[in-house]
């Protein structure tokens, strides 16, 4: 019972307890009232912000490894790598699994089409056809791009990637797309095996295609949120004008975007 409201007096973690060395064991219970000192004695200093730590990480080149540096040369009594990444995983994994995937600035790009389509009128003959809504989000920043094509074509699908790097003013290292015929031709545990023109648009521009997992594919969930987003804020807003060119309907959702 003692040692218990010794515990609760200290107002630390059971964790903590657990990594103490018995000398230290000794300074925190055995005397009567554990002065503050004590307990940065037995404890280290302060635990970096987790959370602070999970956003440095996003920024293209940073490493959990440069961030324990940096933080030990501010606290030279921290404790050692393998701690400071236990602690951290240990953080991520507290908080909203939604938020679990890190991502680094200029990573990741995830790809996908929306379910919905828009109507594009011929002004000569009436014939209504559909657009097909391409949609691509970086991992990091969430920054999404939407583009409007007559098809989900390689052609048009290649070419909507095109004018996404434009659009970012950069190539991504990672492109994920969705399992879509149009670029992914077979995808297993095994094999994994692209559209021609697909792999080579990702040569020429020196990335890396991984698309996302044919089953239950939760790191897609960025691209999926960014597509209900797309069809509630733009699409809806949209519905009831009549566009003429694919031209007309780009613009438009370009202005939306601003809007939103």
């Amino acid at each position: 019972a003692n040692y218990v409201n010794g515990f609760i007096a200290l107002g630390v973690s059971l964790e903590m307890i657990f990594e103490c060395k018995e000398t230290e064991l000794e300074q925190l219970f055995h005397p009567d009232k554990p002065t503050p000192a004590m307990k940065q004695a037995a404890f280290g200093l302060v635990h970096p912000d987790w959370n602070q730590i999970r956003l440095e990480l996003a920024n293209k080149g940073m490493t959990r490894a440069l961030l324990y540096e940096e933080y030990k040369n501010r606290q030279p009594d921290l404790y050692s790598y393998s701690q400071f990444n236990r602690y951290y995983n240990r953080f991520i994994q507290s908080i909203n699994p939604s938020m679990r995937q890190v991502y680094y600035g200029g990573d990741k790009l995830f790809i996908d089409y929306s379910g919905l389509t828009m109507p594009i009128v011929d002004q000569r003959t009436g014939e209504i056809s559909k657009a097909q809504i391409f949609v691509s989000v970086l991992g990091a920043s969430g920054y999404t791009f939407v583009h409007a094509t007559p098809t989900q074509s390689t052609k048009d699908f290649v070419a909507s990637h095109v004018l996404a790097f434009r659009f970012y003013e950069g190539v991504p290292t990672i492109l994920v797309p969705d399992n879509l015929k149009i670029g992914v031709i077979k995808n297993t545990q095994t094999e994994l095996i692209l559209n021609r023109s697909y792999h080579e648009m990702s040569e020429h521009y020196v990335t890396a295609i991984i698309p996302a997992s044919s089953v239950k594919p939760r790191n897609e969930s960025n691209v999926e949120d960014a597509v209900k987003i797309l069809e509630t804020l733009i699409l809806a807003a949209l519905r009831n004008r009549i566009f003429f060119t694919f031209n007309e309907l780009n613009k438009a959702i370009r202005k939306t975007e601003k809007i939103q």
